[in-house]
């Protein structure tokens, strides 16, 4: 069976057992955001945030000397800085837009056929989708991959917190994505209502955004389709509470 594992931020990671994490050192994870901070390795790493973010994340990979990570990446200043740094970054494209997901009517009731996966890359020589940020992209790069299943690790999006909350040492990231979030609230009037962002719709300038729960359950239909399957590997996440996703323990 192929697995993949997406690794995400929810503070759900700190629960992983030393045991669990030894488990994982030789499967198929793939890692985005912040995850470089938790100082674990995965064998991917999505390096699909701001230039500076990007940055912070491929030091601190450098730093724990995790240099055989793969890095995804569709900005080219990043992906020169990978490669300046050691690593063999490579270069995807991201599409983005409400175009690029003709299911958005659809999800709401709209009779407007649509599929999910009918947007998706299939290799990572196609442009991937994104939609609702980089938990879409990471699916559709994790899609790529041909898993027969995919499994969720520290998705949790029932708040806006993260792992690294309260860890000596890594206040600074807290306060910069304090910083960056009530930013961006400011601007698109993003609500933080206890559960993260992502995980409620929204009106954006006129188009209705769907949430990455959503886009998740009809990512789990069309995969069930085609004989696949995505679970989640905490039932602290909403995607358990809510019962979008079953719960598949990471090594089971």
């Amino acid at each position: 069976m192929n697995i993949v594992y997406i690794i995400g931020c929810g503070p759900s990671i700190n629960k992983i057992t030393n045991s669990e994490w030894k488990y994982l050192e030789d499967k198929e994870t793939l890692s985005f955001a912040t995850f470089p901070f938790k100082d674990k390795k995965t064998k991917y790493f999505m390096a699909t945030e701001s230039p500076f973010d990007n940055k912070l994340s491929l030091r601190r990979l450098k730093e724990n000397n995790f240099m055989d990570t793969i890095i995804y990446t569709h900005k080219s200043e990043t992906f020169d800085l990978a490669d300046e740094m050691g690593f063999n970054p490579i270069m995807i494209e991201v599409r983005k837009g409400k175009h690029n997901f003709n299911g958005i009517n659809w999800l709401h009731g709209n009779p407007v056929p649509g599929r999910l996966l009918d947007n998706f890359g299939v290799s990572i020589d196609d442009p991937l989708f994104n939609y609702r940020g980089q938990m879409s992209t990471a699916l559709n790069l994790a899609y790529t991959f041909n898993p027969s299943e995919i499994r969720l690790i520290g998705v949790d999006l029932n708040a806006q917190n993260h792992f690294f909350d309260g860890i000596k040492g890594l206040e600074f990231l807290t306060k910069y994505h304090n910083w960056v979030e009530e930013k961006k609230a400011g601007k698109s009037g993003w609500s933080r209502d206890g559960v993260h962002r992502s995980a409620s719709p929204i009106n954006k300038n006129g188009e209705l955004l769907v949430s990455v729960l959503e886009i998740i359950a009809q990512f789990k239909k069309e995969l069930n389709e085609i004989s696949k399957n995505i679970y989640v590997c905490s039932k602290d996440s909403k995607l358990y509470t809510d019962n979008i996703l079953e719960y598949r323990g990471i090594d089971e």
